[in-house]
């Protein structure tokens, strides 16, 4: 794919050749390139009962087992495999980039001979650094832990050269340093190590780690409780945000179907930690994986809405209001009225995602063929989404599949039209929408602690998808009438049909809008959960303080007496897009885990 490149090398006299195998260092093409070349050795040595991973030229195999002698001949056999297909491909490895490690809970492991790999043998080491995280051999995580807190440290005091007592770069772009760059670097493969975080020592070392960026950011004085300070700047403990950081990657992975069935080992129980925190985290999610569409079977068009003759209309809309959310759909020319209730946590977005997805089921459904069939949506940003190539919501998903499919049969259009704009089949279903809004839902919810493993994908289980029961509910579709004319009759004003003018009703609160001098929780005890105390200082997510001076150059802060209560673990319907190298990493660590007791691995 690459030919003729040359490179060059200059010392004292320049040496020039052309390149004739292997990728350019640095390239943008050359990790693609390389995966596309190593995928044949992972799948030829998985195939052999030989668990291997990879990402990019980093390949890790792992072999588990009970003795150490049939680990060892294992081994020797994926190394046979990987030099017959160096060999084949014209490429070599480099021996003293391998390492090999045993991981066991065993104090002395019996004698055995270590494997060779191109006729050189290879030391057994007690740790390895894989993708950024050190690996020790009984996967204690204490040398990753110090590791990268010294590196978080290096890197603190270098930025802390642009911080004076009276000069430098403001308290504030301080803060963000320590937030934005240093703390990421400490936390980072927090979803494998995060155990390491609930013992004591390592807490007070991530206290004393953090107290660090703390002083430097308000000048306080060497007294000053760090407990206080991190409530006056709103930071919360290390060890809790480590574990914070943890449970969002493995929401992220268990919604996205990367997290693993029937895991066993310490680290993964923070998922379920978190379900139990939130039981709403383990609802159906619109995330999945990324997919991508090249051949789309229907036209967007965005500019303004022009008729055509013998064609077939069909407006949708989705509406959001304070007694919940829904979806419509209305066609004069199907005699089509929908109205769909989405239940109180849909966003906007997804009404009117489902009010096309809908629609356009209801068309499939009515056997409807060799037409031309426009679909009228007011929502841009939902019709932009499926212009998009590349799309991560399994709604959006859904919505481009269904209409593919009536584009087999149709002509399929979908149109862009402004809101509110007097047509009177947009108003019909922006009205049938807040019908639906303000019906009640029968969807199951999660209650208690669901079971993470054993949780069906949610296109299986239709009666968790928004929508998809709609079709099964005859009484919200009204049977169209047999037609025989493609032809369109007029959009008339019909009363009959939408009172278009009705007020919807809004109750107002129960308790009156709330006053302007109205005290707060705070200075009203009888509102306050005094059911457990709030004065634990041992606890860091809860601390009093009383008259600390913090001082600063320019300014003083004064953090005066009262009680102040963080909530550290608000993980409700959080997510963050970590690296993907965690995926990697959290797959090696449960493969690792799983035959940990007395067995030993390799890699």
């Amino acid at each position: 794919m690459l030919k003729n490149r040359a490179i060059q090398f200059t010392v004292n006299t320049t040496t020039r050749g052309i390149v004739s195998r292997g990728c350019p260092q640095g390239g943008v093409l050359s990790p693609l390139l390389w995966n596309l070349v190593v995928n044949e050795l992972i799948e030829e040595l998985n195939d052999n009962d030989l668990y291997t991973v990879g990402y990019a030229d980093d390949i890790a195999i792992l072999i588990t087992g009970q003795f150490e002698g049939t680990l060892c001949d294992r081994m020797r056999e994926a190394f046979r495999t990987v030099e017959r297909w160096c060999k084949n491909h014209e490429l070599s490895v480099n021996p003293s980039k391998t390492e090999l490690i045993m991981f066991t809970n065993k104090r002395a492991p019996g004698t055995f001979r270590t494997p060779k790999l191109f006729n050189t043998d290879l030391n057994l080491k007690e740790e390895v650094k894989y993708l950024g995280v050190i690996l020790d051999s009984k996967l204690l995580w204490n040398k990753h832990l110090d590791h990268k807190i010294n590196k978080s440290t290096i890197a603190f005091y270098q930025c802390r050269k642009m911080l004076g007592n009276k000069w430098g770069i403001t308290p504030k772009i301080t803060l963000w340093l320590y937030t934005a760059v240093i703390r990421p670097m400490l936390v980072y493969g927090a979803l494998v190590w995060w155990t390491r975080s609930k013992l004591t020592t390592t807490v007070n070392k991530l206290k004393s780690f953090q107290r660090l960026a703390c002083s430097a950011i308000t000048g306080c004085m060497k007294t000053t409780p760090t407990t206080a300070i991190e409530i006056a700047l709103n930071i919360t403990p290390l060890d809790l945000y480590i574990q914070q950081e943890a449970a969002i990657a493995a929401i992220r992975l268990y919604h996205l179907g990367l997290w693993g069935k029937n895991h066993n080992s310490s680290h993964t129980h923070i998922l379920n930690q978190a379900i139990e925190h939130e039981p709403l985290i383990a609802a159906p999610c619109d995330r999945t994986q990324t997919y991508h569409s090249f051949n789309r079977k229907y036209q967007i068009q965005m500019n303004q809405d022009q008729s055509a003759v013998n064609e077939l209309r069909i407006y949708t809309d989705g509406s959001k209001t304070h007694n919940g959310s829904g979806a419509g759909a209305h066609s004069l020319d199907l005699n089509m009225n929908l109205y769909i209730p989405l239940g109180p946590h849909s966003s906007i977005f997804q009404c009117e995602c489902v009010a096309l997805t809908e629609a356009a089921r209801t068309v499939q459904k009515l056997g409807v063929n060799n037409f031309n069939l426009k679909f009228i949506s007011d929502s841009a940003a939902v019709l932009k989404a499926l212009q998009n190539r590349k799309s991560n919501n399994r709604l959006i998903i859904e919505c481009h599949n269904i209409m593919d499919k009536v584009a087999e049969h149709n002509g399929v259009t979908i149109q862009w039209i402004k809101g509110h704009s007097g047509s009177y089949g947009n108003d019909a279903a922006d009205e049938l929408a807040r019908r639906g809004s303000g019906m009640t839902i029968d969807r199951p919810r999660p209650v208690g602690r669901p079971n993470p493993v054993n949780r069906p994908d949610p296109l299986d289980r239709p009666e968790l998808v928004v929508g998809r029961e709609l079709i099964d509910r005859p009484e919200l579709v009204d049977k169209p009438e047999p037609f025989t004319s493609p032809g369109r009759p007029e959009l008339v004003d019909k009363p009959e049909l939408f009172n278009r003018h009705e007020p919807v009703s809004r109750p107002e609160p129960v308790n009156g809008p709330r006053p302007v001098d109205t005290p707060l929780a705070l200075d009203r005890p009888e509102l306050v959960d005094n059911s457990e105390p709030l004065n634990r200082t041992a606890d860091c997510r809860h601390a009093v303080a009383d008259q600390y001076h913090l001082k600063h150059r320019r300014q003083k802060w004064y953090f005066t007496s009262g009680t102040v209560a963080i909530d550290t673990f608000r993980l409700e319907r959080a997510f963050k897009l970590e690296g993907t190298r965690f995926d990697h990493m959290a797959g090696l660590v449960n493969k690792i885990h799983s035959v940990f007791g007395a067995r030993a691995a390799w890699k």
